[in-house]
């Protein structure tokens, strides 16, 4: 037997008595093992690179392939190796979602589900529970209905503590819009004593938007009346609020919403403040867009006729009167701008063009937003109320105490130059 020394003089000189056959052997088998040892360390990286979630399947047809490639005589190896360890790892990440005793919940139709799993899986941060119950919900109706029960069981204050989470929302939207109308009347009796706390929420605003729009007018009209009375200015100049404003507004009748829009007027800040709010003007916006549409459509009913006239009347009468003011606003603007444009308007536009334009027309044209305002005056301006005859004749007359005319002021303005 040849024994081979550690020293490079040894091996080359035992080298010669050695078989090529077993030179040969020794030379695949250290090929063979480098390609093991490189495979790992690709499974490393992968491992490293995978999310703390994912899909279970995945880890099996990694194991099988791998498994399959390294083929059967290095079994028992792997069992012991680092490959080994890292499938342990990949089926222990992609495991069931489990409660606070540890025990794996498993999501079946007849699952008795508790409060505070079910919390836990809905505001599952990863979000491997929260599409876990989504799909089950959208796939049986007995589990959705399961979901619904314990939510309810549960209590307003966990109900609450799902609404307002960025994850946990979805599935209460999911119950929203797949329920019948036996699971849409227990889901407005937890949202109606949490209306205003909901709609003031990023998030839950739009769970109080979904269930509205499937309730009809006297829910409505009455969650308007008890659970936001007082708060009108709130809601509406809100950042959150305003658009369940402008939801019930885009789908219910006037005499639904009209006294809440009355409200407003009643505020001591009054209809101005909230005029001269980002969110707020564009709430009055969309309510004279319906209310004018609605006063000239001939199959508009008597009732909501007359809470339409009411709303414009009320909301009107402030824009005619402080129009000059509002138009040098950053929001209010927006409002003159819709009176001057609105063909169904006519009367307003030309009070406005004759009382707040017409001797301004020099001074608003030089500012930013109140420049619009006279643009838009010049394009809707009616002649036949010699509106347009005496906005030309204004800017063709000389600016006083100078000898040029306000046209040749405006041309060489930076904001009124744009008018033409």
């Amino acid at each position: 037997m040849l024994l081979l020394k550690s020293s490079t003089k040894g091996v080359e000189r035992f080298s010669h008595s050695i078989p090529p056959s077993v030179l040969t052997t020794t030379a695949a088998i250290a090929a063979e093992d480098k390609t093991i040892a490189s495979e790992f360390t690709h499974k490393s990286n992968i491992r490293r690179q995978m999310p703390a979630y994912g899909n279970s399947v995945l880890c099996e047809s990694l194991e099988k392939s791998s498994s399959d490639s390294m083929g059967s005589s290095f079994g028992s190896m792997l069992e012991s190796s680092e490959y080994s360890r890292l499938v342990q790892s990949f089926h222990s990440s992609f495991s069931s979602p489990k409660n606070t005793a540890n025990e794996v919940v498993v999501l079946g139709a007849a699952s008795q589900l508790n409060i505070d799993a079910l919390v836990k899986l809905a505001k599952d941060p990863a979000g491997v529970g929260n599409r876990e119950l989504q799909q089950r919900m959208d796939q049986d109706e007995r589990f959705r209905q399961n979901v619904l029960r314990t939510i309810v069981n549960g209590g307003k204050e966990n109900f609450l503590q799902l609404c307002i989470d960025c994850n946990a929302c979805f599935v209460i939207q999911k119950l929203v819009e797949n329920g019948g109308e036996d699971m849409q009347r227990e889901l407005f009796s937890l949202v109606r004593p949490l209306a205003f706390k909901m709609v003031l929420n990023r998030f839950a605003c739009r769970i109080v938007q979904k269930v509205v729009i499937n309730l009809t007018d006297s829910h409505v009209h009455q969650l308007l009346c008890q659970q936001f009375k007082g708060h009108e200015n709130t809601l509406v100049t809100d950042q959150n609020g305003n658009h369940f404003v402008q939801c019930v507004v885009e789908h219910f009748a006037p005499d639904v919403y009209g006294k809440f829009v009355l409200a407003l007027a009643t505020f001591p800040a009054g209809l101005n403040a909230v005029f001269e709010n980002k969110y707020g003007c564009r709430v009055i916006q969309l309510v004279l867009e319906r209310i004018v549409q609605l006063v000239n459509d001939r199959n508009t009913g008597n009732n909501e006729k007359d809470m339409a006239f009411s709303i414009l009347h009320e909301l009107m009468e402030p824009i005619l009167k402080n129009a000059k003011s509002l138009a040098q606003n950053e929001y209010a603007n927006y409002l003159v701008q819709f009176v001057l444009k609105s063909p169904h308007l006519r009367r307003q536009r030309c009070y406005i063009i004759k009382n707040h334009i017409i001797g301004n027309v020099y001074h608003l044209s030089l500012l930013k937003y109140s420049s619009h305002v006279v643009e838009q005056a010049f394009r809707n301006a009616d002649s036949r109320c010699f509106c347009l005859t005496m906005l030309f004749k204004e800017v063709l007359e000389g600016v006083e105490g100078k000898y040029r005319t306000a046209l040749c002021e405006m041309l060489f303005n930076q904001v009124s130059r744009l008018l033409f």
